[in-house]
């Protein structure tokens, strides 16, 4: 989903006509200036407020809006590779901004696509301490690493904390 809203938007930052490209760039990718732990517990809280806390549809909106800047990133510059003559050319033709993007651009572009959908999984998959603060942990320990089993298991069990630290 990152994906497909981040090279809609690379394709209109870099090939279509609109005012200020590179201000709405610089908006989407602000979002990594400042690292996501800062403002896991104010989204925590909203989660909370909207309902949205331990749904697939909250993850669904973190992992996406995380993932957008860096998608958006990958594909402006891979959108301002396409040589002007072709997108002319396909224009001379007859085709819309929307056959520019979804016949011309995409298949010309297929194999960063692909990189790019496993760089992101491979983001997404590092975060795991987002999803357990936004999850209630998970489904028992479906979602748990090793050290977090192990951790809680020490904690759970007659409260020996003093084997969950040496084992985590």
């Amino acid at each position: 989903m990152a994906i497909v809203c981040a090279s809609l938007g690379a394709f209109a930052i870099t090939r279509l006509r609109i005012r200020a490209p590179f201000f709405w760039f610089f908006l989407v990718f602000s979002g990594t200036i400042v690292p996501f732990q800062m403002y896991l517990i104010p989204l925590f809280q909203t989660y909370n407020n909207v309902g949205l806390y331990d749904t697939w549809l909250g993850m669904v909106l973190f992992y996406t809006a995380i993932a957008i800047p860096f998608s958006l990133f990958v594909m402006r510059g891979a959108f301002s590779t396409i040589s002007r003559e072709v997108l002319e050319a396909a224009r001379l033709d007859g085709a819309s901004a929307w056959q520019l993007f979804r016949f011309v651009a995409l298949p010309l572009l297929r194999p960063i696509i692909v990189v790019t959908a496993l760089f992101e999984f491979i983001l997404c998959s590092q975060l795991f301490g987002a999803a357990q603060l936004l999850t209630n942990g998970g489904p028992g320990t479906a979602t748990t690493d090793l050290s977090f089993l192990i951790y809680r298991i020490g904690i759970s069990d007659a409260g020996r904390v003093s084997e969950a630290a040496a084992a985590g």
